[in-house]
Order: structure tokens, then sequence, then C-alpha cells
């Protein structure tokens, strides 16, 4: 593609409105229902049931760069009893969010788990992003932030901590993925060419000192 074709492509691309469909994953209770609640913007419940089957909720946001994106975000169900109609689920997601709780950290161990399923189920272009939640509850951690990192960078994920209760970091989390799938449909349309996503492993800009770490047991 020649400079003019690019410069073309890469503008009708800017002044698009831009998709992006993201499956929460992760264990029963971790806060996925939550964390989807508070990127929509709808209040926080103490009380909420837990999720059964998928719930999908939208959210428009013109990103830093300008770009308007609809985001289509599904709540799955964590439950065992619930597995089998995930694959059908996220099937057409762009990307997927595994979600643990840090004050779990059985949750934390089976983040391998849903990550052999993204990859069972889902395109090896697919973005993931592992996220650990419930960050403000800092004197009941299971699970450090460097201990998170670690896993993340070993499996080339993208990772952060948040707090669906305080909504620290949850718009980050979906403008992040956003970023990832705009850019790599550009190169798509520039290169005519796929590279796995999970090759690209990132990582948010986010503090270890600002979580600190107090061992206690799982709730």
């Amino acid at each position: 593609m020649d400079t003019a074709g690019a410069f073309a492509v890469r503008d009708a691309v800017e002044g698009a409105l831009f998709e992006c469909r993201i499956s929460l994953l992760g264990d029963s209770g971790v806060g996925k229902t939550s964390l989807a609640r508070s990127f929509v913007q709808l209040p926080w419940n103490d009380n909420l049931r837990t999720s059964i089957g998928m719930d999908i909720l939208t959210r428009r946001i013109v990103n830093d760069d300008g770009v308007n994106v609809v985001y289509y975000v599904s709540d799955t169900a964590g439950q065992e009893r619930f597995r089998a109609m995930l694959p059908s689920q996220v099937r057409n997601s762009d990307a997927a969010v595994i979600v643990y709780d840090v004050t779990c950290a059985k949750s934390f161990e089976n983040v391998r788990k849903w990550l052999h399923f993204v990859m069972n189920n889902m395109s090896i272009h697919t973005p993931v992003m592992m996220v650990g939640n419930k960050a403000d509850l800092y004197h009941q951690r299971e699970v450090t932030f460097s201990e998170g990192l670690e896993v993340a960078e070993r499996s080339n994920l993208l990772f952060v901590e948040t707090s669906a209760k305080t909504g620290d970091r949850v718009v980050a989390v979906f403008k992040q993925l956003s970023t990832v799938l705009r850019d790599r449909r550009m190169n798509d349309l520039f290169r005519g060419e796929q590279r796995p996503l999970r090759e690209l492993g990132m990582q948010l800009s986010n503090s270890a000192d600002e979580y600190p770490s107090k061992k206690s047991c799982c709730l």
C-alpha cells in the first residue's frame, strides 16, 4: 500500500465508530459483575446476586485519541454448572479479561485454567488481560501485586489491579484493550497480515507500592 493509500485508510478508521466486544471470565465471586457495572457507571451494590448465564452491558466512550468506541461487555457466569455454555458465549468476542480476587488465592490459582479455556475456545489473535480485582481490600490480600505481575509476564498477558468498588483503574482496563484492538486492526489494514496478540505482552501503569500486601484467609 502506498503512502497516500495508507493515510486514507488511517483517516477512515479513525473517523469510524469502533466496536469492541469484551468477555469477562473468572471464578464465581471475583467481582466480574461489579467490574462490568462499575465500567458502565451503574451504582455500587453490596448485595449483587451471582450471575446466571451471561449478561451484556454497553457503554460508549470517546477515547483520549478522539476515537468513538462502543463497548459490549459480556459478564459470564463462573460456576461450573454454566461452563458448558461458555464456548458459544465468548466465541465472537474481540478480547478477554480474566478476573481474580486478590483476597482469594484459589481464584488466582485458577487463572491458569481460565487461560487454557481462552486458548481452546477463542482465536489465537485474541488479546487477554489479567485483572486482580478488590485491590482496595489491602488488609485482606492473599495475592501480591508482584505475584500477579509475574504470572502475567510469564504468559504475555496485559495486567492491572482494579477496585470495582472505588472504580480505580476500571475504565483503564477497557480503554487499553480497545487501543490494542484498534492498533491491531490498523496494522492488519496496512500490512495485510496478523500476528498473535499474545506475543504483545504489555502492562498498564500500576505500582505495587500503592497496594500494600497482608496475608489473610480467603473470604
